[in-house]
């Protein structure tokens, strides 16, 4: 059995806390964290999203979850809600 503790460094988590409580909500992980943050400098100045800036990172989830879910990018669709999925098949 793989030592838990192994894991620990890769979250914020002092070395005296234990943390169990993952049903409701987990500790993110620092790479996590710093993505976040990231994400929301750039979306900070919306100004100066170009389109790679805006939706490439949308086609690098599609392609991965692809690949997760073993079909076609093709088959994947990744929308803000799904009230917007429900919009587009009505008028399309």
């Amino acid at each position: 059995m793989q030592n838990i503790n192994n894991a620990k460094h890769l979250f914020e988590i002092d070395n005296e806390i234990i943390y169990l409580n993952c049903a409701m909500m987990s500790p993110l992980l620092k790479s996590v964290k710093e993505a976040g943050i990231k994400t929301l400098e750039r979306r900070a100045k919306p100004w100066s999203l170009t389109v790679q800036g805006w939706f490439g990172d949308a086609e690098v989830l599609r392609s991965k979850a692809s690949k997760i879910f073993q079909t076609s990018e093709d088959n994947v669709a990744i929308i803000p809600s799904a009230s917007h999925f429900y919009l587009f098949k009505i008028f399309s």
